[in-house]
Order: structure tokens, then sequence, then C-alpha cells
């Protein structure tokens, strides 16, 4: 006697699931379950992650926005009072 590998149960919704996946491609297994009980598939969020990465799909990495070295706002900042302006022996120093 031979065994038989049973027909799983599962790929009616695996087709859906990569249907979905191809469809929107920019969700994530989580969102594509939201999709699925929209369609009136009774599955659990942990059925669809399983099934997600055993097709295994993936959603492009994000790339990481490069952080500027300065400030955003261009104005120019005084790190100190100038000296010319506020001392009263350069100013008078200065006018004569």
């Amino acid at each position: 006697m031979q065994y038989k590998a049973e027909t799983k149960k599962d790929d009616a919704l695996r087709f859906a699931l990569i249907r979905l996946a191809k469809q929107y491609g920019q969700y994530g297994y989580r969102k594509v379950g939201e999709l699925l009980r929209a369609e009136d598939w009774r599955v659990n969020q942990k059925k669809v992650e399983r099934l997600w990465y055993e097709e295994g799909l993936q959603q492009p990495h994000r790339h990481k926005k490069r952080k500027r070295l300065y400030h955003h706002d261009a104005s120019v900042i005084r790190l100190r009072p100038n000296i010319r302006t506020t001392s009263g022996a350069l100013i008078s120093s200065t006018t004569n």
C-alpha cells in the first residue's frame, strides 16, 4: 500500500493570496489578510502569515531617508554677541 498525498485545502487560499499580493504590491501580509477577509475568506492572521512566508512573498524594502547635517531652516544663528555693538569701550574708541 502506497501513501497518497492529500490535496491541500489551502490551495485556493494560496492562489487568492498570491493574486492579491501581485495586485497590491506595496501591501504586506496584514493588509492582504484584511483584503482576504473582505472577500469573505474565513482565515486567521497567523495562517495568512504562514502562507505568505511559505510562498516566499515579500515587500520591496524601504530605503532610509538620508538626513542632512545642517538644520532645515537656513537662518544664521549668532553664537555670541557682536563685540563692536555691545561693548561701550570699543564703540567710543571707534567713533573718535
